[in-house]
């Protein structure tokens, strides 16, 4: 196997991959050999706990492509995260010779995403479709709950209730392929065959759900939306309907590897099945005893019925494992051999895993330990983690503290935190929690509804007023007395000597004049993001928080950031972008269930303990692991309740005793948690939770053969040290430092930073909102018509000009523009330049190589390069890459100039790297197509230039990891910049 490294180039001084024989090895064992060189036909692949799984599937991968067996276009590689596909990538480009940009490696999610956008014509659905979360589907459907006609499952006190239930079963339905009409039929041979009452009510259940599903499928045609089970749904059917299609996709991906296989739905399963059915080069990767993921739609039954579909598929099972101990492996064996339905036993294989892995230190492998009540619980974990450190030298992040769910870890965030350990949750608080955030809703509220007291109070006693509280409440019991809108009393606080308020008139004042200004605003017309954007500019609160210079501050940015997220998401899906109708829209999200995670921010602390929940610790691995709240009805939880809506087992593809499977898959989640520990595992428990006590410990550990404890064994805390639970230790917490260790950058996040490193932070660090601009939105539309012609010509079925025309039509968006007159005139002028686009590229026969082709390439071991190339042409043996620009050029001579200016010369550049980096050679041209005017100019760029940018690239990047974002302000480039009404820096000098 050939592996990349990097030298330096003794002209350059720059790190170059270089291609060697047996580049420092991967000491595979016998199974990881076998599984990597496998050559054709079906595999299955059952990966224990730290077999190496990630490694073994991208060296297949590598394997492939090297050898020459296949294409790296030919090869789809699905797994189930962003991450996990980001991961495989770089692993896999890290053992081919050049990059991947022509291998697929997704999430199923985000190939599906792909081939609808790459099939739009044949599924008649318009381009700018868009994807709505669960919580938009709840309130797409609140919002039109009358035309669904409910009358079973809509209570007149709560005619939303069954909403979520009904959605989550439709759901269920997608994952098993079953359509609106499907479902409709299964529901008319119900009611004809129903003799008693009990199955005519049934039987009329399942017609008004059936009547729902039919109802929710035709607004989201007519508001053309799509939901995340459409993105494997759709696409299924269209290949079973549309077989040159299905074609298109069996010739081009030949060998098909599935990660994390145990994970996948039904759906997921027979959607792969067309596609692999043509060569049959299908690998899945998996571990039975890993499935937890069932309340996401994960079948079981996909793993295990593998080998009945694939008949002839190899096996290979890998029972070497390189992450834990070998005592921790067999209790964990012991453990999940208590569950019968197992790979294992059905088809006669041996899961049972050998450690290769030697502990750094001698430790205990399995403690177990049982305390009278969790906060000596909490104070041992806290204690042994410092014993640990201070004995054997562990840091902070070589302990994780897994629990089943995040509730269970309060008590030990509060010790740690008085103890000074620094650790990172995984299961903060959500967005609308924060007070920042819980700020810009209670405004927006108190600006819609004057007769709400409570937010009026809240915004007037926040840092950004700060009225005294008791002046705010002495004025709203005044307007309860009177019942007036509070607003009224504020505004006419004069009338109302006896409040005694006149240390507070600068403030309240302040407030009366945000109130109408703003209020003005909203009857104005402006949108709620418009209206917030105005007021976080005008009051310079991002300003304020950068100047404070804190992580708090950045914490709060990023925040702030992710809240304006929602306002665009509102913004494109909402037809009438109103004040009013956000709030709405926000209180309808919340009632939804709705309250996503506060932003991490990307900041990982250089040392610390790792809390989470064992769903979000699944693939990690760490020294030491504490599991906590081992106690029965926690730890396994209760058998939960089945949904008031079950799927019917004639439209179920997965039946199972729903007992005895819940029992088994939490069993599989500990199993999970106990398999993360390296050197130690400790299981904790404690006698009293929540002020109950006499609880049992979990059955899981009678089941590794621990017993209950007798009274003298459980562990109790000596008085002293109880006393000592109010004695705080310095907080390290202080000392978090941002870590920036692999690097990725594009084209603009380079030109940001040469810009300005300061707007590169902004952008691309805080993720501060950037109002819309319309000449992004002009540019996105025109590359879409542009791309999607040269797409349709390569198929072979060239779009007319009305095609193209409808295309620009559905992606624009009236935001922005100065007035409706400049709207309309840069509309207009979109068309005559598309209509003068079409008669020319009709002329012309040259159909381009690559449209919107992804690339990515390494500098260096840490540094990797990522874009898109808009276009590549081959003519006449000639390389000519082609980037297109919506710039207001009129000759030959200003599109010369333009493409001389920094930034368009700096990107051309990067492409011709780019080129050279994956395809192995330099591009013959690089030109830039103006389609205002239909102007192409070209030029050759010279090697030497070239490694004069990448040694640019590569100061960028140092400056980037030593954190250097020093502004660098001048009024020219302040002005054109977005942050020039925000940035502390700013010396924009402009006059509109």
């Amino acid at each position: 196997m050939k592996k990349k490294k990097y030298k330096t180039d003794e002209t350059t001084g720059l790190k170059i991959p270089v291609v060697e024989e047996e580049i420092q090895q991967w000491q595979k064992d016998e199974d990881q050999e076998k599984a990597i060189r496998h050559k054709t036909g079906p595999l299955l692949i059952i990966a224990g706990a730290g077999t190496g799984k990630t490694r073994v599937i991208t060296e297949r991968i590598a394997y492939l492509i090297n050898e020459k067996i296949a294409e790296p276009k030919e090869i789809l590689a699905l797994t189930f995260s962003e991450k996990a596909a980001a991961e495989m990538e770089k692993r896999v480009y890290e053992l081919v010779p050049y990059g991947m940009i022509d291998a697929h490696i997704s999430t199923f999610h985000s190939f599906g995403h792909s081939i609808i956008n790459d099939s739009f014509a044949d599924l008649q659905i318009a381009p700018d479709w868009k994807l709505i979360t669960d919580v938009d589907a709840i309130i797409l459907v609140v919002q039109n709950i009358d035309r669904f006609n409910l009358k079973i499952y809509k209570p007149l006190n709560n005619p939303a209730k069954y909403i979520k239930v009904i959605l989550d079963f439709i759901s269920k339905l997608k994952d098993n392929l079953i359509k609106p009409d499907n479902y409709l039929k299964y529901a008319e041979d119900l009611s004809k065959k129903a003799n008693t009452q009990e199955e005519k009510e049934i039987a009329e259940k399942h017609k008004e759900l059936s009547h729902f599903y039919s109802i929710y499928e035709q607004l989201k045609t007519e508001k053309n939306l799509l939901d995340y089970g459409d993105l494997i749904m759709v696409p299924y059917y269209l290949f079973l309907e549309k077989k040159s299609v299905l074609g298109k996709y069996q010739k081009k991906f030949k060998y098909i590897l599935i990660d994390e296989f145990q994970d996948t739905n039904f759906a997921q399963f027979e959607f792969i099945k067309l596609i692999a059915d043509k060569y049959r080069n299908i690998t899945a990767v998996g571990d039975d005893d890993q499935m937890i993921y069932r309340f996401r739609g994960a079948a079981i039954s996909n793993i295990m019925s593998f080998k009945n579909y694939y008949k002839d598929a190899e096996v290979i099972v890998l029972k070497s494992n390189y992450r834990s101990a070998q005592l921790i492996l067999d209790a964990a064996y012991k453990l999940i051999q208590n569950n019968n339905d197992r790979l294992e036993k059905k088809i006669n294989i041996t899961k049972k895993l050998e450690s290769k892995y030697t502990p750094p230190h001698r430790l205990n492998p399995i403690n177990i330990n049982i305390f009278s009540n969790y906060s000596e619980e909490a104070d041992f974990v806290a204690n042994e983690i410092e014993r640990l450190i201070k004995e054997k030298g562990y840091t902070f992040k070589d302990f994780a503290v897994l629990v089943r769910a995040k509730n269970d870890a309060k008590i030990f965030l509060k010790t740690f935190e008085r103890r000074g350990i620094n650790y990172i949750f995984t299961g903060d608080e959500g967005l609308y929690n924060k007070k920042e955030i819980q700020f810009f809703i209670n405004f927006c509220r108190m600006l819609v509804t004057p007769f709400e007291f409570n937010p009026l109070f809240d915004v007037a006693i926040s840092p950004y007023y700060d009225i005294n509280p008791f002046v705010m409440s002495k004025i709203i019991n005044r307007a309860a007395d009177y019942a007036i809108p509070a607003y009224d009393v504020i505004k006419n606080i004069d009338l109302y000597p006896e409040l005694n308020i006149e240390a507070e008139k600068p403030k309240i004042n302040k407030l009366i004049n945000d109130i109408e200004y703003y209020s003005k605003l909203a009857v104005d017309g402006f949108s709620a993001g418009e209206i917030l954007f105005e007021y976080v500019s005008k009051n310079r609160i991002f300003d304020n928080l950068l100047k404070e210079n804190s992580l708090e501050a950045e914490q709060k940015i990023a925040n702030i950031s992710k809240f304006f997220d929602i306002l665009k998401q509102f913004s494109v899906n909402e037809e009438y972008d109103t004040l009013q109708n956000f709030v709405n829209y926000i209180d309808l999200r919340q009632k939804a269930g709705d309250n996503p995670s506060a932003d991490l921010f990307q900041v990982v602390d250089e040392d610390a303990v790792f809390v989470s929940t064992i769903h979000k610790a699944k693939g990690l691995g760490f020294p030491v692991v504490f599991i906590i709240a081992l106690i029965q009805d926690k730890f396994p939880g209760k058998i939960r309740a089945q949904s008031a809506l079950l799927l019917p087992e004639e439209l179920m593809h997965d039946l199972v005793d729903e007992e005895t499977y819940q029992r088994e898959e939490e069993r599989r989640l500990f199993y999970v948690a106990m398999t993360r520990a390296r050197d130690a595992l400790y299981l904790t428990a404690s006698k009293q939770y929540e002020g109950a006590s006499g609880k049992k410990i979990s059955m899981f550990l009678n089941e590794i053969g621990f017993s209950e404890p007798e009274e003298k064994d459980i562990i109790k805390q000596n008085p002293k040290d109880k006393v000592k639970y109010f004695e705080r230790k310095e907080n390290i917490i202080s000392d978090v430092k941002r870590r920036i260790d692999n690097i990725v950058l594009s084209n603009y996040q380079i030109d940001d930073y040469i810009t300005c490193p300061f707007k590169y932070k902004l952008i691309h660090i805080l993720k501060m909102p950037i109002r819309e601009q319309p000449e992004i939105i002009y540019g996105l539309a025109m590359h879409r018509v542009v791309s999607e012609y040269f797409k349709s010509k390569q198929e072979g079925k060239e779009l007319t000009l009305d095609d193209l025309k409808n295309i620009f039509k559905s992606l624009w968006k009236p935001i922005g523009f100065i007035s409706r007159q400049h709207e309309k005139a840069r509309f207009e002028k979109g068309i005559e330049n598309i209509e003068r686009f079409y008669l020319k590229e009709k002329e012309n026969n040259i159909i381009p190589k690559y449209i919107e082709k992804d690339f990515d390439f390494k500098l260096s071991e840490k540094l990797t390069i990522i874009g898109r190339w808009d276009r590549i042409d081959e003519v006449n043996g000639e390389s000519i890459i082609i980037d297109y620009k919506t710039s207001d050029v009129n000759s030959i001579e200003e599109a010369n100039k333009k493409i001389e200016s920094p930034n368009v010369y700096n990107q051309l550049k990067l492409y011709a790297i780019a080129y050279e980096k994956v395809f192995g050679k330099p591009a013959d041209k690089v030109s830039v197509y103006f389609l205002e005017a239909s102007i192409i100019v070209s030029k050759k760029i010279r090697r030497d230039v070239l490694t004069r940018y990448e040694e640019k690239i590569f100061d960028v990047a140092q400056n980037i990891k030593g954190e250097k974002f020093d502004p660098a302000p001048e009024a020219h480039k302040c002005s054109m910049c977005a942050f020039y009404n925000m940035c502390p820096f700013s010396k924009a000098d402009i006059l509109f």
